[in-house]
C-alpha cells in the first residue's frame, strides 16, 4: 500500500498529465490535495477501478473537504464508475460537480463537460455528449492543444458510433495535423488519436484499415510505456480483437496470449479477474474457428475458474461458460461430457429463472446426448420434461 505521503514519489507519465492539469486551475490548491487526487486517478488508469471507487468514496464521505475539493473528488469518482461500467452512478457525480464548478468558477466549465461528454459516450446518448463536447470547445483557449486534442478525439468516437465517419475522420486528421505542427506533440496523445481511428474503420467494417491503425498505436504506445502498463494491455487486446473479427484467428490468440501476459506482471492472482476471464473467452472463442476444441475448452475452463472467484457469482454468465464448454465436447463426440456441461448449464439457468425456450432447448439436446451414448432411456426421460415444461 501506498502512504499518502509516498505519493507525490509515484514516477508515471499519466500522472504527471494528472498533476499538470490540476495545476492550471485557477484556485490554489493544496500540494497535499493534489497527490491524493492524483493517486485516485492512477488507480483508474492502472485498471483498478473497484479500488478508485473505494478510495474516492472514502475521500468524499469520510473527509472534510473544501467545495473546490468535493469538486475533484466527485469528477475523479465520476470517472471511476465511468470506467466501471456504472453510467448512471457516474453521470449523477459528474453533474453535482458540474454545479459545484458553476457556482465557483461559473465561466469556465469545461474540464467537467469534457467528462459528461465521455459519459454520455459510454451511455449511447451520443447528440449530448456532442452538446457537451461542443460547449466546452467554446470556452477552450485556441492555443490549448492539450484540451483540443481531448475534446476532438471524444467527438470523433461520437461521430463515429452514429455512422457520421467523414466528420469523424476529418476530426481525427486535424487534430493529429494541429500536434504535429505544434512543438506540443505529445506521443501519448497520438497514439490516443489512431486509436479511434482505428475505431472508426472498425465501425466502418473496414477492418484491414482497423488493424493498420491499431499496430500504429500500439507501436507508440510501446516506446514510451514499460510493457506492464495497462494501456498496453488494452492496445494488444483490441488488436486482438480486430483480428478475431477479420478471422486471423492466430494472430488474435497471439495478442490476447499477450494481454493475458501482462496482466499477470502487474497485477495479483485475484485482481481483474472479469477482465482476464473475458479474454480467455477471446482466445477459446479463435481456437473454435481454429477447429482446435480441446485448446477451446481448456481456455473456456480457464474463464470459468476465474469466474467462480469473482463474488457475487454471476450465474447467467457461468451458464453459459458451461454452454460454450459442451459445444466444444459436442464438437469432439464427446457426449458424456457434453451433457454434464449442459446439465449444469440447465441448473443455473433454471435457478435464474431463464426463458422457457432456453430451458426446454438444453432439456432436447441433454436427451440428444444420452441417445449418443446409447443411453435411450434417459433420453426419453429429458424429451419428456422438454415437452412438459
Amino acid at each position: 500500500m501506498v502512504a499518502v505521503t509516498d505519493i507525490d514519489l509515484i514516477n508515471n507519465a499519466y500522472v504527471d498529465h494528472e498533476r499538470e492539469q490540476l495545476a492550471r486551475y485557477d484556485i490554489e490548491i493544496d500540494n497535499n490535495f493534489r497527490c491524493i487526487v492524483t493517486f485516485g486517478m492512477y488507480l483508474i488508469q492502472m485498471g483498478q477501478f473497484d479500488k478508485s471507487i473505494s478510495y474516492f468514496r472514502n475521500l468524499l464521505f469520510r473527509t472534510r473537504l473544501y467545495e473546490y475539493e468535493r469538486y475533484f473528488v466527485l469528477k475523479g469518482l465520476a470517472r471511476a464508475y465511468m470506467k466501471n461500467g456504472e453510467h448512471d452512478t457516474a453521470l449523477e457525480y459528474a453533474f453535482i460537480a458540474y454545479k459545484i464548478n458553476k457556482l465557483i468558477v461559473p465561466d469556465d466549465t469545461k474540464e467537467i463537460e469534457i467528462e459528461l461528454g465521455k459519459i454520455y459516450n459510454h451511455r449511447e446518448e451520443y447528440n449530448m455528449a456532442l452538446q457537451h463536447l461542443e460547449e466546452a470547445l467554446k470556452q477552450t483557449d485556441p492555443n490549448d492543444f492539450d484540451t483540443i486534442s481531448a475534446i476532438h478525439t471524444n467527438m470523433a468516437l461520437a461521430h463515429f458510433s452514429i455512422n457520421n465517419f467523414c466528420i469523424g475522420f476529418e476530426l481525427c486528421q486535424r487534430t493529429l495535423q494541429m500536434l504535429y505542427d505544434s512543438s506540443q506533440s505529445d506521443p501519448t496523445t497520438i497514439s490516443d488519436i489512431y486509436m479511434i481511428m482505428a475505431r472508426g474503420h472498425y465501425l466502418g467494417n473496414c477492418l484491414d484499415a482497423a488493424i493498420e491503425y491499431c499496430q500504429t498505436s500500439l507501436s507508440i504506445r510501446a516506446s514510451i510505456y514499460p510493457d506492464n502498463n495497462p494501456i498496453l494491455i488494452r492496445s494488444y487486446y483490441e488488436l486482438g480483437y480486430y483480428y478475431d473479427d477479420n478471422d486471423q484467428y492466430e494472430l488474435a490468440i497471439e495478442y490476447f496470449s499477450k494481454a493475458v501476459e501482462l496482466y499477470q506482471k502487474y497485477s495479483n492472482e485475484n485482481d481483474l479477474l472479469e477482465m482476464k476471464a473475458m479474454i480467455f473467452s477471446e482466445i477459446a472463442r479463435c481456437y473454435i474457428g481454429l477447429k482446435q476444441f480441446q485448446l477451446s475448452v481448456f481456455n473456456f475452463e480457464k474463464a470459468l475458474e476465474m469466474h467462480s472467484r469473482i463474488i457475487p457469482l454471476d450465474e447467467k454468465v457461468l451458464a453459459e461458460l458451461h454452454e460454450k464448454i459442451a459445444v466444444c465436447y459436442w464438437s469432439r463426440k464427446e457426449f458424456k461430457e457434453t451433457s454434464q456441461h449442459y446439465e449444469i448449464a440447465l441448473e443455473l439457468k433454471k435457478k435464474i429463472l431463464s426463458s422457457n425456450d432456453d430451458i426446454i432447448s438444453l432439456y432436447r439436446r441433454i436427451g440428444i446426448c444420452y441417445n449418443e451414448i446409447k443411453e435411450d432411456a434417459l433420453g426419453i426421460q429429458y424429451y419428456q420434461k422438454a415437452l412438459n415444461f
